[in-house]
């Protein structure tokens, strides 16, 4: 499937992306569920071509589902035990 053949999938997952982007730009780190580990964010490749905020381990898939934005500074992922 090509974004020619399906437009408003394809926006939709750009406005999806653009929106988790905005909301991991000031940094944030994040928790997965109710771990206690806390993880560095990179901007990692997602459907359709996107970027998407993700674990910088590479482990897991693309945050939003499940996973909860540390405010910027609140917690290092070194510090994380």
């Amino acid at each position: 499937m090509t974004e020619e053949s399906a437009p408003g999938l394809y926006e939709a997952l750009a406005t999806i992306a653009a929106a988790a982007r905005a909301a991991y730009a000031d940094g944030s780190n994040l928790r997965v569920r109710s771990s206690g580990i806390v993880h560095a964010v990179v901007m990692t490749r997602w459907l359709g071509g996107e970027r998407m905020p993700g674990l910088a381990c590479m482990v897991g898939g693309a945050v939003g589902i499940r996973a909860r934005r540390i405010r910027a500074g609140a917690r290092s992922p070194a510090d994380a035990a």
